[in-house]
């Protein structure tokens, strides 16, 4: 029993003195570890004194690693019974509507209005009024409309030298989307005095050398803004024009033009193609009724400095076939001072 009661109090005292250590790795001075003088039987335990040498500080590095190496054991699949099994294809209809999509554009700019009213007023030597009114709608990307006139006159003393002179015009446009319908009419009177004898000669009065020349023409024009063929531009118009003076000889003279263009894509070179009609109607001396035919193709190359154009035309009546050269070479010799130009042109 005594024995056991002795080991027993070795074991207490070395777990006291264990105790101690770890609380010696907070400082660095010495301890004293004390015990009851007197144990549970009441044996004298004693005392004892305990140096700490140092601290201790764990080092990860200095731990021992342990081997880990996990492996899947293998799976037995020879119970497993093999199955056959298919998907059928099925594509199912999604009913899907894009939603309004409103395109972003950048604001439009504020365009100031434009002048409408144009007057122009002089006065020569001869006393020679002028006077000249025009007027426009303005901006407006649906329709323009205006009109213009004129009037001038001559009324010197000397005689040839009376002259007038008046004019108007009304037009107007309307745009379709990618094209345009435009319009216009006219009238002009034309007044003059016949010259060529003596000033002095009195056997006849001025409305005798009186001449009067009364105009009138009306047209419609139709040109595509857009081309719906890349390159290829066109105009077609169709009008008539009137003539008529004081002995009643009148001009009567329909017509349509046409006018075809092709520009090659990124390219220098152009096509282009005339074809005009015209039937003329003279009620006068040598009154005549023909109807003529102009077709004009011709090829141009263009470049920033210099141009050329070569073509021809061929013109047709009832009893004449006419053929003339269009020629033409335009180069800048000195940028936007000097330009060079040679060719050879005909119209009839």
């Amino acid at each position: 029993m005594s024995t056991t009661l002795q080991h027993s109090r070795r074991i207490a005292l070395g777990a006291a003195a264990f105790g101690l250590c770890v609380l010696a790795g907070f400082s660095s001075q010495d301890l004293r570890a004390q015990v009851s003088p007197t144990g549970e039987n009441g044996d004298d335990l004693g005392q004892e004194d305990i140096t700490v040498v140092g601290t201790y500080t764990p080092q990860l590095a200095n731990a021992q690693a342990l081997p880990w190496q996990p492996s899947i054991p293998p799976v037995d699949t020879s119970g497993i019974p093999a199955l056959q099994y298919s998907v059928p294809l099925a594509l199912p209809e999604v009913r899907w509507s894009a939603p309004p999509v409103r395109p972003v554009a950048l604001g439009k700019p504020v365009l100031k209005p434009l002048p409408n009213l144009f007057a122009k007023f002089g006065f020569g030597t001869q006393f020679t009024p002028y006077a000249e009114l025009g007027y426009t709608s303005g901006r407006n990307q649906d329709w323009a409309y205006g009109f213009n006139g004129l009037y001038t006159s001559s009324n010197g003393q000397r005689e040839n030298q009376l002259y007038a002179l008046g004019e108007g015009k009304l037009f107007a446009k309307r745009y379709f989307g990618s094209s345009t319908l435009s319009a216009e009419g006219g009238l002009s009177s034309e007044t003059v005095y016949r010259y060529g004898y003596p000033e002095a000669d009195t056997s006849f009065s001025k409305d005798d050398v009186r001449q009067r020349y009364l105009r009138g023409d009306a047209a419609l024009e139709f040109q595509p803004t857009v081309p719906k063929i890349e390159g290829l531009d066109y105009r077609l118009r169709a009008g008539v024009q009137t003539h008529a003076d004081l002995e009643k000889d009148r001009e009567f003279r329909p017509f349509f033009e046409s006018r075809w263009t092709y520009r090659l894509p990124d390219q220098p070179h152009r096509a282009a193609l005339d074809l005009d009609y015209e039937q003329y109607r003279w009620n006068g001396p040598g009154a005549r009724n023909r109807g003529v035919f102009r077709f004009r193709p011709s090829y141009t190359y263009q470049q920033r400095d210099y141009s050329a154009k070569a073509g021809f035309a061929v013109v047709m009546d009832t009893s004449r076939f006419r053929f003339f050269p269009d020629l033409k070479f335009e180069a800048t010799l000195i940028r936007e001072r000097l330009r060079f130009f040679v060719g050879w042109n005909m119209v009839l």
